[in-house]
Parts: C-alpha cells; sequence; structure tokens
C-alpha cells in the first residue's frame, strides 16, 4: 500500500525550527496551527509546505491536506481568497529564484569562457604584466593555486600595455573586470547581508540581482566576440606568414572570420601619417 503521508523527514533543520517557534505542527496527514500567526509567519509557513511540496514527488501525498488546511486558516484570520493569493505570490516567488540561480550559472559560465580566450589570447601574444612577467600557458594551466592565481585584472593590465585596444575599449574593460570581480568575489554575500534580502527576498530585491546578472551576462557575451576576432586575426597572420592555405580553409578558420571586423572595430590602428603636399 502506497504511503502518502507527509514526509516530514525531508524538513531542513532550519524549517524545522521555524515551525517550532511558531508552534505549528506539521504531521502525517495535514497541519495544525494552534494559534493566530501574524502575516509574516503565515507566508513563512507557506513557503515551507510549497518547497516540500517540491521536494515530494509521489502523487496524491498529504502535504496538499496541508496547504488546504493553511489556506482556510489564512481566509479565516485575513479575509476571502487571501490564503490563495499569498500561496500565488510563493510559488512565484520560488520560481524567480530558481530562475536567477540558472542565471547566476550561465554569467559563470559565460565569464570562464571569456577568460578562456582573454588567456589565450595572452599566452599567443607573450603579453606581459606591469611588473614585467610574461603571461604564459603554463601560467594558466600550473598545478600550484598561487601560481595559477592571474586575475582577469592583471590579464587586462597586460593587454592594455600592449596598447591593442582603443581606450574607448579599455574603459568598457576596465568596468567590466570591477562588475566581474564584484560577482565572483563577495555579490552573494552582500546581497544575502542586505536587510531587503531574507528567507523570503521581496521582488524589488530579486529584480535588482537580476539586473546586474543579466547586464553582467549580456556584457560578457558581447566583449567576446573581440577576443575571437583577435584570435582569428592572430592565426590568419601565422597562416598567412607560413603560406598555411589549408589552414585558412579550415570550416572553424572560416566561421571565426566574421569577428575580425568586431576585432578591428575596437583595435588600436595607428593613424596614417598625413601625406606631404607635392
Amino acid at each position: 500500500m502506497a504511503d502518502y503521508s507527509i514526509k516530514t523527514e525531508l524538513l531542513g533543520s532550519d524549517e524545522q525550527a521555524t515551525l517550532r517557534k511558531l508552534d505549528v505542527e506539521l504531521h502525517a496527514s495535514g497541519i495544525t496551527l494552534t494559534h493566530k500567526l501574524a502575516e509574516a509567519d503565515m507566508r513563512a509557513v507557506a513557503a515551507i509546505l510549497i518547497s516540500l511540496k517540491n521536494r515530494t514527488h509521489d502523487d496524491g501525498n498529504h502535504i496538499d491536506f496541508a496547504l488546504g488546511e493553511w489556506m482556510l486558516q489564512a481566509d479565516e484570520w485575513f479575509g476571502k481568497d487571501v490564503g490563495m493569493r499569498w500561496i500565488a505570490e510563493e510559488v512565484k516567488r520560488n520560481a524567480y529564484r530558481d530562475y536567477l540561480q540558472m542565471l547566476t550559472g550561465a554569467t559563470l559560465i559565460q565569464l570562464q569562457i571569456l577568460e578562456d580566450f582573454i588567456h589565450g589570447c595572452c599566452s599567443w601574444l607573450r603579453l606581459k604584466t606591469k611588473r614585467g612577467k610574461t603571461l604564459r600557458v603554463s601560467d594558466f594551466l600550473s598545478s600550484d593555486p598561487n601560481h595559477r592565481n592571474e586575475t582577469l585584472g592583471t590579464l587586462k593590465g597586460a593587454l592594455e600595455e600592449a596598447s591593442l585596444f582603443d581606450h574607448g575599449f579599455e574603459v568598457r574593460l576596465d568596468e567590466f573586470v570591477k562588475k566581474r570581480n564584484r560577482f565572483v568575489h563577495d555579490f552573494w554575500v552582500k546581497a544575502i547581508k542586505d536587510p531587503s534580502f531574507s528567507s523570503r527576498p521581496s521582488f524589488e530585491t530579486l529584480t535588482k540581482i537580476e539586473d546586474f546578472l543579466s547586464g553582467l551576462l549580456t556584457e560578457a557575451q558581447e566583449l567576446e566576440a573581440p577576443f575571437r576576432g583577435l584570435f582569428y586575426s592572430i592565426d590568419k597572420g601565422m597562416a598567412e606568414r607560413f603560406n598555411i592555405r589549408d589552414d585558412m580553409r579550415n570550416g572553424v578558420f572560416v566561421e571565426w572570420s566574421k569577428y575580425e571586423k568586431d576585432f578591428l572595430s575596437v583595435a588600436n590602428v595607428p593613424n596614417e601619417p598625413a601625406k606631404k603636399p607635392n
């Protein structure tokens, strides 16, 4: 016989502590609210029930009974249809938070892709840091974490020293590096410590997080094109120099040719000297 009892063993320790604090009993077939709760506390209980339902994968589980009892009690205490409205808000909030987690992962992947291109460019061009150290592939693949600890800021500095890009693009890189470092080092810590962030952050707080993440992701995607173009320009120069025509007809080589214009649009191309009048 199927066991449809509420799987209270799936509750986290913080969820159990919240229910105990509010004198709320979640048992095998429902929920017992021993006294009237404040709106914030009722919403906190709803968030726990919805989260537990999402972790319960069998149809007919009695967690639905608990949610139904919670909604009836919310309507009795706070007004008709309030329970359904609050449940809908919690479901929407959970979906938004799930989306932000995926956006965070996508942003991290895109940053790593971009940094890989920059690493490669630095290695190919034998770029040097301001301290005169040449950046090599071995710096990025070393088994020594201290030796690998070349930040994107250092790499960006090496590119700046080489004067590969025009001033406008270097300024853009500066701003990107600041946001990238914020994302990597302390973005989530500061977000969680912000008074507006809680176990149930407001939609306004979630929207601010989305704006930062989506902006950083878009910028990383747009910055990738010039570095792809730089990679293509390096390969093109080598192929022409050594007359390797087979490489120039390679499918990947041809595909990347479309990025050359992106690099040239931000490259630091010196102005041609004015022609002397005859």
